[in-house]
């Protein structure tokens, strides 16, 4: 994985070296993030995972992982405590290159671990989010 931009930008650069983890914790209210997915191949995730995970995993495969999966239409789900939901909430993965999501993530206890953090997984060597 390679960072850049101040820790803004993160490139895909081997398969195994895919999950990137933000730095902030959150444990109350809602939060939104806004990302661009610079590039996407086959598929990418972007969600929560809790901070009491281990980060050197990738974040689709941790307990907490709570996001979206998309890309294609094969790999179009919303995983919610890890587990895959296609179609879930309208949600068709239908991500594409340059694509801008703004992301409003309420806290939730019973459904992850306070506190939790971004996560996002590139999938596939090249390609790249950036945290607007």
């Amino acid at each position: 994985m390679n960072v850049s931009e101040s820790g803004l930008l993160a490139v895909a650069k081997s398969v195994g070296d895919i999950s990137a983890y933000g730095s902030s914790l959150y444990s109350s209210g809602i939060h939104q993030i806004s990302i661009e997915i610079v590039k996407v191949r086959h598929w990418t995730f972007f969600g929560i995972i809790s901070s009491s995970d281990q980060r050197w995993k990738s974040a689709p495969s941790l307990p907490s992982a709570y996001g979206w999966c998309g890309g294609n239409k094969e790999c179009a789900f919303v995983l919610l405590n890890r587990a895959p939901n296609k179609g879930y909430g309208g949600f068709d993965g239908d991500i594409i290159d340059n694509d801008r999501l703004e992301l409003t993530i309420p806290i939730d206890v019973k459904r992850c671990s306070l506190p939790w953090a971004f996560a996002v997984d590139l999938g596939y060597p090249g390609n790249s989010v950036r945290i607007l």
